[in-house]
């Protein structure tokens, strides 16, 4: 997200006969972004990945994911009655148009950062997040609620769950988006088609290679 005007994408908290789609309380959170800025000049003031509730507001409480306005910090704040925590504040060094995974997990002990499948912070657990009345407004991807600090890049493939991600399960995912595998296919034999029809999603890193041998394939 990234416009001189106000912009606002917001997901409900509570979505009918499915629950929760962020637990402020414990959980994790995991999506791909490319900046359109480098972490030596960054968006230019601070920019919100993720936000329940109101930043600006100290009686509505707030949780959110953000960057520095110099984009080379991370940080992830959470505020009930005035009362705040930082969890984390790490250090980036990320470039222009070059897309990266995050991955936030949280509980009542502990959080911690994920980037490009490996830990990078970690901090204490979460005790403080919006009243229930900020939360029914739903929350923010890409800014905040009323649609400006925006993030200044593009973010794809955001998924929230209401259990803790394990650090294995963030890394296997993030390898099998970007890591090549041939795959190789000896024809005929097995598969009785003349056509075979592969769908590749992910990161825009990832391939997929297929050796078929024979080197004759008829085309459907």
């Amino acid at each position: 997200m990234d416009s001189t005007s106000s912009v606002r994408l917001i997901y409900r908290d509570v979505e009918p006969l499915k629950g929760a789609s962020l637990n402020c309380r414990m959980g994790s959170a995991r999506f791909w972004f490319k900046p359109n800025w480098n972490s030596s000049n960054g968006p230019g003031a601070t920019g919100y990945f993720l936000t329940l509730g109101n930043t600006t507001t100290n009686a509505d409480g707030w949780w959110a994911l953000s960057v520095n306005s110099a984009g080379d910090q991370l940080s992830f704040i959470t505020q009930t009655n005035g009362s705040t925590t930082t969890h984390f504040n790490t250090a980036i060094n990320w470039t222009t148009n070059a897309w990266l995974q995050v991955g936030l997990t949280w509980n009542a002990t502990e959080t911690k950062l994920y980037l490009n499948g490996q830990l990078a912070a970690t901090g204490a657990g979460v005790t403080r997040w919006p009243r229930r009345e900020a939360r029914a407004a739903g929350f923010t991807v890409g800014g905040n609620r009323a649609g400006g600090e925006q993030m200044r890049g593009q973010l794809d493939e955001l998924e929230t769950f209401n259990y803790i991600l394990s650090a294995a399960e963030i890394s296997a995912n993030y390898n099998q988006l970007t890591t090549a595998t041939p795959i190789a296919i000896d024809l005929p034999g097995s598969i009785n088609t003349n056509f075979i029809t592969a769908i590749l999603s992910g990161a825009t890193a990832a391939e997929m290679t297929a050796v078929v041998a024979p080197a004759s394939l008829a085309s459907a």
